[in-house]
């Protein structure tokens, strides 16, 4: 008999447990070590008042949400070739590649091919309706449990009450830059990755199951309250299924953008009696 050949270092179970385990870690710590130094540095700047400052704190979540794109996204590119290989769709070429298709094979990887179509806006607005239920099946499970509270009000920093162009620019910032780079973070750079890894290891269906778990329980764990992760955790899903649909994350964008304008204009505009 001869022996068993030994599977090549690429394909076996321990390096591909240990891929996806580094790729969760590298998202989820960047995000929070990014958040935190520049947490830190505006304490120190600006001063623990800037909560009090719609302005100042809308500016304070775009950078920070810009940050932490270019951190996740971009620097693996220069320092972490080996822990986050590049994708298996354009294979490296030996030909230094130049600015401008090294920003298109990044968007490529992200989910960013092309512009959105007529298609990418009837997925999103029907999908809305699929999260809505997704969400309500999964917190009405879980409000069975005594710590879990389903009428916990999320806290995303601004008042009630804002002038029209603080009002303006909390919208920018949480209904249109937030939903953009989390969905190139998670759906874009984190379930592409993992996808690639999984892919030939497993069964395609477990690919995507696992996949889709793992990058919605992250995300929902980074919103850092049991209500609200239940929340996107069913909102994830239905994102990383119009991911693996389309192909892009130009529907996920666009349901995302639908989901936090309309909690948006319930908290902020006909809450606070702006109407």
């Amino acid at each position: 008999m001869t022996k068993k050949q030994a599977l090549p270092k690429e394909t076996s179970p321990l390096f591909v447990i240990i891929h996806v385990l580094l790729l969760l870690i590298w998202v989820g710590g960047a995000m929070y070590a990014v958040q935190f130094i520049l947490a830190r540095i505006t304490f120190i700047t600006v001063g623990a008042n800037i909560t009090e400052r719609p302005s100042a704190l809308a500016w304070y979540y775009i950078l920070s949400d810009l940050l932490t794109a270019s951190v996740i996204i971009l620097l693996p590119k220069f320092l972490l070739p080996r822990l986050i290989p590049q994708p298996v769709i354009n294979k490296p070429s030996k030909k230094k590649l130049s600015k401008n298709a090294w920003w298109k094979e990044i968007a490529h990887e992200l989910g960013l091919k092309d512009l959105p179509t007529w298609s990418d806006i009837g997925l999103a607005l029907v999908s809305y309706i699929a999260y809505l239920v997704l969400a309500l099946i999964l917190t009405s499970f879980f409000s069975i449990f005594p710590w879990f509270n389903s009428n916990e009000a999320q806290n995303v920093g601004f008042g009630m009450f804002m002038s029209k162009p603080e009002l303006i620019l909390a919208f920018f910032s949480t209904v249109v830059i937030t939903p953009i780079i989390e969905e190139m973070v998670f759906r874009g750079f984190l379930y592409g990755k993992l996808r690639e890894v999984l892919a030939g290891k497993i069964s395609n269906l477990a690919s995507i199951i696992i996949s889709v778990v793992l990058t919605s329980a992250l995300f929902g764990l980074m919103h850092g309250q049991w209500n609200v992760g239940v929340d996107v955790f069913g909102l994830s899903v239905i994102l990383c299924l119009l991911r693996e649909i389309t192909g892009t994350i130009h529907s996920g964008i666009l349901l995302h953008i639908l989901k936090n304008g309309i909690a948006f204009y319930l908290v902020f505009v006909l809450g606070a009696g702006l109407l």
